[in-house]
C-alpha cells in the first residue's frame, strides 16, 4: 500500500463521513494518497480520518441519527462550498448510517455531487432484516429458521416452535445492538420485551428471532457496477470484542459458496455501489453457508480488502467519476489485519479462556466478561489484569507472550499501516466516550443509542 499518488490521475475531490471510524481512515487513506483532496467529516472534531495527513479540510455536522434534516443540510452546504468549478465532480462517500439518510434525499442534491451508492428503496429491502430473509428465500439463499411475531402476544404462540439456541435482534440493528442470545424458551418473551422497550420499537418494526446456526462469520465484501459484479473478496472473523459484535481480527479467506450467494442477492437488487454480506458457515464444502444480513454501505472490513490487494475506496470514486469500471482480479488470501486496541484486547480475552487458564483464571476471567458485555470496559480490564497475574505461573505468561508476539507479527494494523502518525490521535474518540460514559460500547462507537436502531457490524460481521 504505497503512499504516492498514482502519476496521470485527475485530481478530484471527496468528502468521506464518520470520519471517527477506522474504515473512513482507510478511505482517506487510499484516496489521499492517490491525490485526491478528501474532506472528513463527522459530529466530533478530533476523528482519525480528520487528523490524518491524507485529509485536506474538514467539517462538523449534526448528528443523522437525532438531526436527519440538519445533516442534509450541512452536507447541502458542505456541496456548496467544496465542489470544484473544472474538473472530476465532488464524490461524496458516505461510510455509515449517513448512507441511508443520503440515499432518502438524493433528488435534493441534483447533479452538484455524485453519490456512488444504491437506490434508497434498494437499501431499505436488504437493511431490514424480516425483508431480507423473504428475498433470501425467493432467491433459494439459505438463511436460519426466522421467526417475525406481530406482537407481544404472538411470543406465547411461537415459542414452542422456535429452535434453540435462537437469538432475538432488531430488524435493522446490528453491531451487536438491540441483540439478545437466548438458551431456554423462558428468556425468549424477556429478551423480545426489553429489547422492543428499550429501543421503543413500533408494531410493525419488532424484533425477529432466528435459529442460532453452528459455524464461523465469514463475511463477503463487494463493489457492483449497475448489477455487475466488479470486485469481491471474503473475509473471516478471527476474533470479535464481544459475542455478536463486529469483528476486530480478520483473514482474507477462500468461500466462494458465500460469494455466489452474495452475487446472486445483489445482482438481483440490480446492486450499485458498496455492500458486505455476513455469513454463518461451517468452512465446509458440504455444508451452506447462511445468510445473516446485509451492510448496504461501506463496512469495517474496508481496509482487510485494501490490504489484500482490492482497494474498494479508490475503486468506488472511480466508479463515481468515470461512470463504470472493469472487473477486479481475486484478493491476496491469508492477509490478516486488526482494529487499533479492540485487536489487542480480544486476543487476550481468548487468551485467558484458552488451555493456559486456570481454573481460576477462568472463572475470574467469566466475571471480567460480564462487566465487558455490560459496557464496564474498566471493571472488565482490572478483572482481566489481576486473572492473568494470579492464574498463570511465570513460564505460562512467557508462553502466553510469546504466543501472543508471534500471532501479530503478520497481522497489520488499520491505525498503523501508513505513514500517517497524527491519525493516532483520533484514539482520544473511544476514550472521551469513556471518560464521558465510564463505559464503551459498541453502541455507543456507531452512535447508536436507545430508541433507534443502531448500524455496525452485525451480529455475524
Amino acid at each position: 500500500m504505497s503512499d504516492e499518488a498514482e502519476p496521470n490521475v485527475p485530481v478530484g475531490r471527496a468528502v468521506v463521513t464518520f470520519a471517527r471510524s477506522w474504515q473512513a481512515l482507510a478511505a482517506v487513506r487510499s484516496l489521499g494518497r492517490r491525490g485526491v483532496e478528501v474532506i472528513a467529516a463527522d459530529e466530533y472534531r478530533l476523528t482519525p480520518g480528520a487528523l490524518s495527513r491524507f485529509s485536506s479540510d474538514s467539517f462538523v455536522y449534526p448528528s443523522p441519527a437525532t438531526d436527519p434534516d440538519g445533516f442534509a443540510a450541512a452536507i447541502d452546504e458542505a456541496i456548496d462550498r467544496f465542489a470544484p468549478s473544472t474538473g472530476p465532480p465532488l464524490v461524496v462517500l458516505p461510510v455509515h448510517r449517513e448512507t441511508y439518510e443520503l440515499a432518502q434525499r438524493r433528488e435534493r442534491f441534483g447533479d452538484r455531487a455524485v453519490m456512488p451508492i444504491a437506490p434508497s428503496d434498494r437499501i431499505e429491502q436488504v437493511r431490514d432484516k424480516a425483508r431480507l430473509v423473504e428475498l433470501a428465500r425467493q432467491l433459494e439463499i439459505a438463511v436460519p429458521a426466522t421467526w417475525m411475531p406481530e406482537s407481544s402476544d404472538e411470543i406465547d404462540s411461537i415459542a414452542g416452535q422456535v429452535e434453540l439456541p435462537a437469538v432475538v435482534k432488531m430488524r435493522t440493528g446490528s453491531a451487536g445492538v438491540g441483540l439478545e442470545y437466548v438458551d431456554e424458551r423462558r428468556e425468549l418473551e424477556t429478551a423480545f420485551e426489553a429489547i422492543r422497550r428499550e429501543h421503543r420499537l413500533a408494531p410493525g418494526r419488532l424484533p425477529i428471532v432466528q435459529q442460532r446456526v453452528a459455524g464461523a462469520d465469514y463475511c463477503v465484501g463487494c463493489l457492483f457496477d449497475h448489477g455487475q459484479v466488479r470486485a469481491s473478496f471474503t473475509y473471516r472473523n478471527i476474533r470479535t470484542l464481544t459475542e455478536g459484535g463486529p469483528g476486530v481480527v480478520r483473514r482474507t479467506v477462500s468461500a466462494p459458496a458465500a460469494e455466489a450467494a452474495a452475487h446472486r442477492l445483489l445482482e438481483a437488487l440490480e446492486w450499485h455501489g458498496a455492500a458486505e454480506l455476513d455469513f454463518v458457515w461451517t468452512g465446509e464444502e458440504a455444508d451452506e453457508p447462511y445468510l445473516i444480513e446485509v451492510n448496504p454501505r461501506l463496512f469495517s472490513g474496508l481496509f482487510q480488502a485494501i490490504a489484500s490487494g482490492l482497494d474498494l475506496p479508490w475503486l468506488l470514486y472511480r466508479l463515481a467519476v468515470d461512470g463504470e469500471i472493469e472487473t477486479q482480479g481475486r484478493p491476496q488470501l491469508g492477509v490478516q489485519t486488526e482494529t487499533p486496541l479492540l485487536g489487542l484486547l480480544a486476543t487476550l480475552r481468548e487468551a485467558a479462556e484458552s488451555d493456559l487458564s486456570l481454573e481460576d483464571l477462568g472463572s475470574a476471567w467469566a466475571e471480567a466478561k460480564r462487566s465487558l458485555a455490560s459496557g464496564e470496559w474498566g471493571e472488565a480490564w482490572n478483572g482481566l489484569l489481576a486473572s492473568l497475574d494470579s492464574g498463570l505461573d511465570v513460564e505460562g505468561r512467557l508462553d502466553l507472550l510469546r504466543r501472543l508476539v508471534e500471532e501479530r507479527q503478520e497481522t497489520l494494523s488499520e491505525l498503523m499501516a501508513s505513514k500517517d502518525p497524527t491519525a493516532a490521535i483520533g484514539l482520544l474518540y473511544p476514550l472521551a466516550v469513556f471518560l464521558r460514559h465510564g463505559e464503551i460500547s459498541t453502541g455507543l462507537l456507531v452512535g447508536a443509542t436507545a430508541g433507534e436502531e443502531g448500524e455496525g457490524g452485525g451480529d455475524g460481521s
